[in-house]
């Protein structure tokens, strides 16, 4: 059996709502998740939630969501993550 039919498959999607005044978009990935503890973490600068990862390994320097978290805050957008650590991560954009 070879490596890739034994890690399961990603699934990404979308959900947009509206609450009120306030739109609501999702973005859903199934995969590691993050654990409970680093939830508020992973938006700080070079944050990496597995220090023992040399950057060549996963290909990151660990800026993406702090860029996107400053973005959302310069436009009064609200951003959220929810996980089960393990299977699934979501981002949530209140605007």
């Amino acid at each position: 059996m070879s490596a890739d039919s034994e890690t399961p498959r990603a699934h990404a999607s979308e959900h947009r709502s509206q609450v009120r005044d306030k739109k609501v978009l999702k973005f859903f990935n199934t995969g590691k998740g993050v654990e409970e503890s680093e939830r508020e973490k992973i938006f700080e600068r070079f944050y990496r939630s597995d220090s023992s990862r040399a950057r060549t390994s996963t290909g990151g320097y660990g800026l993406g969501l702090s860029i996107a978290k400053t973005i959302a805050d310069a436009h009064r957008i609200k951003i959220q993550v929810e996980s089960e650590y393990g299977s699934w991560i979501c981002f949530v954009l209140t605007l």
